[in-house]
């Protein structure tokens, strides 16, 4: 009996782990995307244009000295890069989160807390070419 409790604890004390730590992730990937946001919603006030793409994961030409300690470079909270992405097809401009790990629901989630819920809708969607999701800036 005592051994049936003592499983039984651990597993909801590795859930609760598991959740708090996706929450975490999330807020940080929220946090990080907000942070570019005001970069390239700046860039055009200091240059009169935006920046032109780059490679996932590299910071486009122009951009280093704003982004300061935003960790563009490095893989996103929730896998896969970030990108600055200037022609999406019927979208625009925006950062792209390129080849995410996180899956489609947890995606759906974060677009419940800064869009509007819909990955085909909004600021916030899925990319037609299945290469990751992109938040719209302009």
């Amino acid at each position: 009996m005592i051994f049936m409790l003592v499983i039984t604890a651990l597993l909801i004390a590795v859930i609760s782990f598991n959740k708090a730590l996706q929450f975490i992730c999330d807020s940080r990937f929220t946090t990080i995307l907000y942070k570019a946001t005001d970069i390239f919603e700046q860039y055009p006030i200091l240059h009169n244009s935006f920046p032109p793409m780059a490679t996932p994961g590299v910071m486009p030409p122009g951009t280093e000295d704003l982004f300061g300690r935003v960790p563009w470079t490095n893989n996103t909270p929730l896998g896969g890069q970030w990108d600055w992405v200037t022609n999406a097809p019927k979208l625009g401009r925006g950062i792209r989160i390129y080849m995410p790990t996180a899956s489609e629901k947890r995606m759906k989630n974060i677009d419940e807390h800064i869009d509007d819920g819909n990955l085909h809708s909004g600021r916030f969607q899925l990319l037609e070419d299945d290469t990751g999701y992109l938040y719209t800036i302009e």
